[in-house]
């Protein structure tokens, strides 16, 4: 992770329903037409949260910006950067409309897309987050009158167990090609955070979202080739009949003369 997402700051957030399809096809969102408003311990909670997500290096990966056309999630985030109120409510509506095209699976849930600008780091980077928070269901106790009643919502999300959401985040890290009508990736690093990534690597994150949705693509570094060297190898003694100790001879040779094994081999 090159950037550090301390000192984190979120300043306009709108929420949009998405939806998974149904028999028919896509199910358009439901899009909010006012801002947010999030403040005190809510609002701290969040960037605390979100801050904790993006710095969790088994968790989030640093993204190549692999789309960057006018009707790419990459234009839409940057250009909501610059967006007064108006503008970034009605703007904001086109990423919700990218994720349900991108939704293609009726396997794959629905929930809220939260879309927040902010800065972050010690030099207060201009960031736009795109979170998607899956619903889910609890309780909720409160006193009233002489006693503590239960409340069931079936519509939570967020909440510090879960791990059903995930996280995109566009850093502004230069501003070279402010100005133009779709700015230059170089001026800009991507992010993802997803609680199926392990130890940077995608195979079981969910690609339709940061691939398919937001436009991003896991590196090709030295780094990936070497845990997918390892995943693969392990995976070929694993189903192999070999001996237990000629495989756990294997193992330990191809341990040593490899730096750094992601995770070990098992």
């Amino acid at each position: 992770m090159a950037f550090t997402f301390d000192n984190l700051k979120f300043y306009r957030i709108i929420l949009h329903n998405v939806y998974k399809p149904n028999d028919e096809g896509r199910v358009n969102p439901f899009p909010s037409r006012e801002l947010t408003q999030l403040t005190g311990a809510g609002l701290d909670k969040l960037q605390q949260r979100i801050s904790s997500v993006l710095g969790n290096g088994s968790h989030s990966l640093q993204m190549d910006i692999a789309q960057d056309g006018a009707a790419s999630c990459f234009h839409c985030a940057t250009r909501l950067l610059t967006d007064d109120d108006a503008s970034f409510i009605v703007n904001s509506v086109e990423i919700a409309e990218l994720h349900t095209s991108a939704h293609t699976s009726k396997s794959w849930p629905g929930g809220t897309l939260l879309i927040i600008d902010g800065t972050a780091g010690a030099a207060n980077k201009r960031c736009l987050f795109i979170i998607k928070a899956e619903q889910q269901a609890g309780f909720v106790g409160k006193e009233v009158g002489d006693k503590v009643v239960m409340d069931y919502l079936d519509n939570l999300i967020l909440t510090p167990q879960s791990k059903l959401y995930k996280v995109g985040a566009f850093v502004e890290i230069d501003r070279e090609s402010v100005g133009s009508e779709i700015r230059n990736i170089d001026d800009f690093e991507a992010y993802v955070f997803d609680s199926n990534i392990q130890a940077k690597d995608d195979r079981k994150a969910a690609r339709y979202f940061y691939s398919g949705f937001l436009g991003l693509r896991i590196p090709d570094n030295s780094e990936q080739r070497t845990r997918d060297f390892f995943e693969y190898t392990k995976s070929f003694i694993n189903d192999s009949d070999l001996p237990t100790e000629t495989a756990l001879l294997i193992k330990s040779k191809v341990g040593y003369s490899l730096p750094n094994p992601p995770g070990g081999l098992s």
